[in-house]
């Protein structure tokens, strides 16, 4: 997945494992409010390409929004990164829980005096996802 400004690319590929046999690709060029819709479509295609039937609870399950913040979800999934790490440390620990509050709260620190907890972001100056100046901390969640 590439992200540019308010555009996102995702380059999807489906491989037999065993036999490392392409079975099915394609690029989905979106806005990046539109990436829960994407995800529900590259599901959607998989299931094609594999000639699965769905349930009807996993049509609905495709269906659901996780949020209706992106940013919010980009927190979590930059929070799952870091803990999916073969060899994280207790710093990259440290930022994958404050990822996870910053997704869980919807904020960003260039955009909210509020913070979840004194934490890996609290003595950054620039947001780690935009790097703009982050606004000073008035108050904390939790």
């Amino acid at each position: 997945m590439q992200k540019a400004g308010d555009q996102v690319r995702v380059n999807v590929q489906l491989l037999n494992a065993q036999t490392d046999f392409h079975l099915w690709a394609d690029t989905y060029d979106r806005k990046l409010v539109d990436i829960f819709s994407v995800e529900s479509e590259i599901a959607r295609a998989i299931a094609d390409a594999l000639q699965a039937k769905l349930s009807g609870g996993e049509q609905r399950a495709l269906a659901v929004k996780p949020t209706n913040n992106p940013e919010a979800y980009d927190a979590y999934l930059r929070g799952l990164a870091l803990e999916a790490r073969t060899t994280t440390s207790p710093d990259d620990s440290e930022k994958a829980v404050g990822f996870y509050e910053l997704g869980a709260a919807g904020l960003r620190p260039c955009q909210s005096d509020v913070r979840p907890r004194p934490g890996p972001f609290a003595g950054q100056q620039r947001c780690p996802w935009c790097s703009r100046p982050n606004r000073p901390t008035t108050r904390a969640l939790g």
